[in-house]
């Protein structure tokens, strides 16, 4: 098994502080594709900040390869989310929808707007996740989002 896969297994089972630490003695603050577990431990641990840094970094490492994914402002959403300022984590998850990048043609970024109206946030409706769910019908995710909206 391979250091990575190791902790990300530390890391799956709650033990990010210990993860984190050898995730950064092992990269020497070389994000390289490492950059997402390190932003996760770092949002489990409550320090939003470091991991919004950790993901931005992931982003430019990305670009710099000519890779356009929705990772970083999905994830960065998400450490927003868990810190309580659910009103960054949309702004983030409608910039990762708006900037026409895809991950894998998948819904992930949609189904967040919709996990974020269904848990009462005023800022998205109901209505408006929705149709971004069914706007993304050539996915070959479809049927999984119209089984989450009820379609």
């Amino acid at each position: 098994m391979s250091k990575v896969m190791k902790l990300q297994q530390m890391a799956i089972a709650g033990q990010y502080e210990e993860s984190l630490s050898a995730l950064t003695a092992m990269t020497r603050g070389d994000v390289s594709d490492r950059g997402y577990l390190l932003g996760h431990c770092l949002t489990f641990l409550g320090r939003t900040e470091e991991a919004l840094a950790a993901y931005q970094r992931m982003r430019e490492w990305e670009l710099s390869r000519g890779i356009h994914g929705v990772g970083p402002s999905l994830y960065s959403g998400i450490a927003c989310w868990y810190s309580r300022r659910k009103s960054k984590a949309i702004t983030f998850w409608r910039e990762g929808i708006n900037s026409g990048r895809s991950n894998r043609g998948g819904y992930d970024t949609q189904l967040l707007l919709y996990f974020a109206a269904a848990s009462g946030s005023a800022e998205v409706s109901l209505n408006e996740a929705i149709e971004l769910i069914q706007s993304r019908t050539a996915s070959p995710w479809a049927p999984t989002g119209y089984a989450i909206i009820g379609k």
